[in-house]
Formats: structure tokens, C-alpha cells, sequence
């Protein structure tokens, strides 16, 4: 196999995570005492899309003290709030404060005139192809993973 083109492939993986954090990070309102973790986080209790701190631990790949931490610090910042669960005392419900709505609707602001940029200079096209040539690929990364 191709040595230079197995080079190419992991450097090309280390600059799309790369990118990845630099559009949360740009894109995070950075006049905002948020970090990454924070900000992502921050987006999926505002989408309420966290059913189980486990799935947290998952996603971000962290231990549970870290998204304890994370949580406290939002709290802590006036984002959040968290509250036991009076049908299920061992759940805490997770909700956005007004600085929190505030905050996570000027994310969505950038984030969203950053991917439009992107696609206005990528072309519509090219972007689609983009999409379906690293989700077959990603479907790739995730089996040989498994195996």
C-alpha cells in the first residue's frame, strides 16, 4: 500500500479535528467564558437532547466527574440550572437560564452565517458530495473501529 498515501490520510484526519474545534471555539462567542466542551454542551441541553449523563460520557469522551465538573461550571456562570427530577429522584433535569437562551441563540446566529459562507464559497454541489463521500467514509472509520 501506498506509504505517502496513509501519511496523507492521517494528517488529513488530524486537520479535520482541527477544524472541528476551531469552528466551536470561533464560533462559540468568545467574548463568552465558555470553552468547547461548554459550548457543546450548553447547545444539547438547549436542544434537550440529553437523556442520560452516560451518553454524555460517550460523546465527549470523558469520565463522569468531567461532565459533572462541566455541569457545575455552567451552573456556577449563570447558564444553567439543575434540579432533581420529583418522578425520579435519582435524574436531574437540566434547563437553559435567560443568559443561557441568550447565549446559545448568538451561537446559532454565527454558526449558521459560518456554514452559509462556507457553502456559498464551496458551491451547493460540491458540498453535497462533501457530505455523502465523508458520511461512506466516517460509515468505514466506525467498522474497521469494531473489528
Amino acid at each position: 500500500m501506498d506509504e505517502q498515501l496513509k501519511k496523507e490520510l492521517m494528517e488529513t484526519f488530524l486537520r479535520f479535528k482541527r477544524i472541528k474545534i476551531s469552528i466551536l471555539h470561533k464560533n462559540s462567542g468568545s467574548k463568552h467564558d465558555l470553552n468547547v466542551i461548554e459550548t457543546v454542551l450548553l447547545k444539547k441541553i438547549s436542544e434537550g437532547s440529553i437523556d442520560r449523563f452516560s451518553d454524555l460520557e460517550e460523546d465527549f469522551h470523558v469520565s463522569k466527574s468531567a461532565v459533572s465538573q462541566t455541569l457545575g461550571a455552567l451552573e456556577e456562570k449563570g447558564y444553567i440550572t439543575r434540579e432533581l427530577d420529583n418522578t425520579n429522584r435519582r435524574k436531574r433535569l437540566l434547563s437553559l437560564t435567560a443568559k443561557g437562551r441568550k447565549t446559545v441563540a448568538a451561537i446559532d446566529t454565527k454558526v449558521e452565517a459560518y456554514f452559509a459562507s462556507i457553502i456559498q464559497r464551496f458551491g451547493e454541489n460540491d458540498t453535497r458530495l462533501l457530505i455523502s463521500l465523508f458520511n461512506r467514509f466516517a460509515k468505514i472509520v466506525e467498522e474497521t473501529n469494531e473489528l
